[in-house]
């Protein structure tokens, strides 16, 4: 269900080029899809917890998936701004609750191992999301269009529901916690100063992660001159080189220390994104994209790991913001770049990663340097 999740979200950067030229959008107009879906995730961050207490993880679960799924659908089916928003913020809303359940699911069930179970989880989420541009470009050359990609994730929502009472596999409930203040200010206390600079980090990390799946595909086409269909194609580099990276990841977690994994990942982004930036030819270009994949893809599940260690002592403050910042990093970043290259040129604005980059950098490095007394 994580994979679904990501497959979807990840589709939304390959199909934009087709979706931008059928209903004429500019970068900015094409922006708010990206940013209806992290205006979801944030509302779904918001009251997630309070619903699955009332009505159980189970229907939370897949309720969440099923109304992903209809928006899916109504977003497939609008010929106009007015429908596709939204249907792509509903869609965000649904599934951030699916994914919400996922994630609490996965940490009560391994406890201390949670770390490494997050981040097998996001080798399956990995894998999902490189399918994304490939069936993009496989279902636009077919006599259904780009959209029987969207259609097939619907399918394959139904199969998950007959699989799972087929063989009467149950969500969880959630383990017994004890009661807590629901004071935003209270709450907020009990997270250390090393947490809230991974968080910030995080959010760097995200944002960038998102100006890439979101607009490389417009960038292939624009500044390197790729026709729609081997743009979104092209993609898969991206999302090959993350498969790549998170089984890498899922097995070095288990040796090494993730603060030092988070900074290799940081390294190998910063070299590779010149390449796919700056390189102008093709060949270096795609290159310097597979590299790029290498690296962020496991800049997010590094960071979680991490965030969520450095507030372990307030587990549900702690997710609970880091899905807020998820959502707001989505929200605002991919919009800016997208009003950007309204102004400049996406060439030009694709220098917003770079900052975002050093930014992630910086405050990771300061998180590691705190003296024992602040962490």
């Amino acid at each position: 269900m994580l994979a679904y999740f990501a497959y979807l979200q990840a589709i939304l950067g390959p199909l934009m080029p087709f979706l931008r030229a059928e209903l004429d959008l500019s970068y900015t107009l094409s922006g708010l899809h990206f940013s209806a879906f992290a205006l979801g995730m944030v509302l779904a961050g918001i009251f997630t917890d309070a619903f699955a207490a009332r009505f159980g993880r189970s229907i939370t679960f897949w309720g969440g998936g099923l109304g992903m799924a209809l928006g899916a659908l109504l977003f497939i089916r609008g010929e106009r701004i007015e429908i596709t928003l939204p249907a792509i913020a509903g869609m965000a809303t649904f599934g951030t609750m699916l994914v919400i359940m996922i994630q609490s699911t996965l940490s009560d069930r391994h406890g201390l191992q949670r770390g490494r179970a997050l981040t097998e989880a996001n080798l399956a989420a990995g894998i999902a999301a490189g399918l994304a541009p490939l069936m993009i470009g496989l279902g636009e050359r077919s006599a259904w269009g780009w959209r029987s990609a969207i259609v097939l994730a619907v399918c394959c929502w139904l199969c998950f529901i007959l699989f799972a009472r087929w063989f009467q596999i149950l969500v969880p409930r959630a383990a017994a916690q004890q009661s807590e203040t629901r004071d935003p200010v209270a709450l907020s206390s009990h997270l250390p100063q090393r947490f809230w600079l991974i968080w910030s980090g995080l959010v760097c990390c995200v944002a960038l992660e998102w100006c890439v799946i979101y607009w490389a595909s417009t960038f292939l086409e624009d500044s390197v001159g790729l026709s729609q269909n081997r743009a979104a194609v092209a993609l898969s580099a991206y999302f090959v080189g993350g498969i790549i990276a998170r089984f890498a990841g899922s097995q070095l977690t288990r040796k090494y220390r993730i603060e030092h994994l988070l900074q290799v990942a940081l390294w190998i982004s910063a070299l590779a994104f010149p390449l796919f930036w700056l390189a102008g030819n093709v060949w270096l270009v795609l290159l310097g994209l597979f590299i790029l994949g290498l690296g962020v893809a496991n800049l997010f599940p590094f960071a979680l790991v991490a965030a969520s260690a450095a507030g372990h002592q307030a587990a549900d403050q702690a997710s609970a913001r880091i899905s807020l910042g998820n959502g707001c990093a989505i929200l605002v970043t991919p919009q800016l770049l997208g009003i950007a290259a309204d102004s400049i040129g996406i060439d030009r604005a694709y220098g917003i990663v770079l900052v975002l980059l050093v930014l992630a950098f910086l405050l990771f490095r300061k998180a590691e340097r705190l003296p024992p007394s602040q962490l």
